[in-house]
C-alpha cells in the first residue's frame, strides 16, 4: 500500500467548490435518464482511447490493471496524470472549465463527489454488478442522493490502534479491543511503566487528533451505514448530548484528563508519534496504516529490526474490536457524461471489467483487502497479517470520509485536546459545520 494524503484535509475547499459548480448544472452533456446498465444493451466496443485522469500515487499494481484492460478489450486508456500534491485543484480546475475525462479517478466521499455535480455530469452505475459485491461501501465511497456513481477497487485506508508489543507484554496488557480497554491500560501503564506514555497524540500536526474520537470511536456505530444515514437525515444530531459523536468526545476528553496522553501531546508530530511506538516511549498510537507503516519502515530502513517485531495492530471502537477503514483517490473511479455513446460504452467496459474478470489479479499484485465479496485476501505478510485479522474480525467504513463538513473535525478535536472546548461545546459545533456544509452542498 502505498502512503496517501490524509483524510478531511481539503474537504471544505471542495464543499465550497460544489456551490460554484452547481451554477453549471444547468449543462446536460448526455442523457439524464439512461443509467449504465441500460447503455450496455449494445456489445461493448472496441479499439476506442479513454482518456483517464489519474492521480501519481497509482500503485503499480493499478497501472499493470490498465494495460491488462487494453489487451483484454482492444481499448486504449490514454492516462493524464496530475501531481498528487495538485491534483484536487487541477480537476476541480479544468471540470469548471468544461473539461471532462472519460474515466476519472476521484476522491470518495459524498462532498467531495458533490463538487463535481454528478447527478448531472456523471454516470449512473447503480446497476452494475460491482455494486451488490461492494456492499456498503458503494454506497459510501461513490454513492449521491441513493445512487451509485463510483466503483471503489482498493487499496483502503485502514484505522485503529498501533501497539508496542514489547511494552504491554511488559505490564502484562493484552491489546485493547473498546476504549474501555484504553482507559484501564492507561491506568496499569501509568503506575507500571510511568515513563512510558500510555497513547501517544500528535496536537501539532492537528489532523491526528480526529481519529480516536471522531473515527475509531463510532465505527461499531456505523458497520451499515446507520448513523450517518441518521445523521444526514436528521434523526439524530452531531450535537446530541447521548450520540455517538459527543461520546467519543467524551472518551477522548477523558483520556486526556487522566494522563494518558504524552506531556507534549498539544505540540507533538506525527513523526515523534512514530518514532515513540517503535522505541517503546509510548506504548499505543492511533493512526492510519498507510502513513504508519510508510514512516516506520522508513525510520528502520538500514536495521536488522523487522516492523512486525516491534508493532502490533487492532482495531478499537466503543464497544468492540472493529477496524474502521475509507477508500482512496487511488483505485476509486467514476464515469463522467461525455455525450459520446461509445466512448460513455467503452468506459462502463472498463467499471465492469476492472471489477469483474481483473478484479482478482489486481487484488492479487497489489497486496490489498478486496472491496469486492467473493474474493478472498491475499496471503499478507508482517503487520499487514495484523491488520487483515482486525478487518475480518469486524470493520466498518468511516462515517467521517463521508459527512459533509468534515474537515472541520481536526481543528474542533485539536481545540478539545487543549482545553479549549468541552465535548458539548465541540459537538455542537461539529453539527453547526456540518449542517452549514450540507446545505451548502444540496
Amino acid at each position: 500500500m502505498i502512503r496517501t494524503k490524509p483524510l478531511y484535509l481539503s474537504i471544505a475547499a471542495l464543499v465550497v467548490a460544489s456551490s460554484m459548480l452547481s451554477a453549471c448544472s444547468s449543462e446536460n452533456s448526455g442523457d439524464n435518464s439512461s443509467t449504465a446498465g441500460s447503455r450496455m444493451s449494445e456489445p461493448a466496443p472496441t479499439g476506442v482511447t479513454l482518456t483517464m485522469w489519474n492521480t501519481a500515487l497509482d500503485t503499480p499494481a493499478l497501472k499493470n490493471l490498465y494495460k491488462a484492460y487494453e489487451a483484454a478489450s482492444g481499448n486504449t486508456i490514454d492516462l493524464v496524470t496530475f501531481p498528487s500534491d495538485a491534483f484536487e485543484n487541477t480537476v476541480l480546475t479544468k471540470w469548471t472549465a468544461g473539461s471532462k475525462p472519460d474515466i476519472l479517478e476521484w476522491q470518495p466521499g459524498l462532498s467531495r463527489l458533490a463538487a463535481l455535480n454528478p447527478s448531472q455530469k456523471m454516470i449512473d452505475l447503480s446497476d452494475l454488478d460491482f455494486v451488490e459485491k461492494e456492499g456498503t461501501l458503494a454506497t459510501s465511497s461513490g454513492a449521491f442522493d441513493g445512487k451509485v456513481y463510483g466503483a471503489t477497487l482498493g487499496p483502503l485506508t485502514e484505522y485503529g490502534v498501533f501497539y508496542n508489543k514489547k511494552v504491554l507484554a511488559d505490564a502484562g496488557l493484552q491489546p485493547p479491543k473498546t476504549f474501555a480497554d484504553l482507559s484501564s491500560s492507561c491506568t496499569e501503564l501509568r503506575t507500571k511503566a510511568p515513563a512510558v506514555a500510555p497513547i501517544f497524540e500528535a496536537g501539532g500536526d492537528v489532523w491526528p487528533t480526529q481519529i480516536l474520537s471522531g473515527i475509531l470511536y463510532q465505527a461499531d456505530s456505523d458497520k451499515n451505514g446507520e448513523y450517518l444515514d441518521a445523521l444526514l437525515s436528521k434523526k439524530q444530531q452531531l450535537g446530541d448530548a447521548d450520540g455517538a459523536f459527543v461520546k467519543g468526545l467524551e472518551a477522548y476528553d477523558d483520556l486526556n484528563t487522566a494522563g494518558c496522553f504524552n506531556k507534549n501531546a498539544t505540540t507533538a508530530k506525527m513523526s515523534d508519534s512514530v518514532d515513540a511506538v517503535l522505541k517503546g516511549t509510548a506504548a499505543m498510537v492511533a493512526q492510519n496504516s498507510q502513513v504508519l507503516i510508510d514512516t516506520a519502515t522508513a525510520s528502520l530502513a538500514g536495521t536488522d529490526t523487522k516492523l512486525e517485531d516491534v508493532l502490533g495492530f487492532v482495531g478499537v471502537s466503543a464497544n468492540g474490536p472493529t477496524l474502521a477503514y475509507a477508500p482512496n483517490v487511488t483505485g476509486t473511479y467514476y464515469l463522467p457524461r461525455s455525450g459520446d455513446s461509445e466512448k460513455e460504452r467503452a468506459a462502463i467496459d472498463f467499471i465492469n471489467w476492472a471489477t469483474g474478470p481483473g478484479y482478482a489479479d489486481y487484488i492479487k499484485e497489489a497486496g490489498a483487502l478486496p472491496t469486492m465479496a467473493g474474493h478472498e485476501a491475499p496471503p499478507q505478510e508482517g503487520l499487514y497479517k495484523d491488520i487483515r485479522t482486525a478487518y475480518e474480525m469486524g470493520a466498518a467504513s468511516a462515517y467521517l470520509a463521508n459527512l459533509p463538513g468534515g474537515s472541520s473535525l481536526q481543528e474542533i478535536t485539536n481545540r478539545l485536546l487543549n482545553k479549549q472546548l468541552t465535548p458539548e461545546e465541540a459537538g455542537k459545533q461539529m453539527n453547526s459545520a456540518f449542517v452549514t456544509a450540507l446545505a451548502q452542498m444540496r
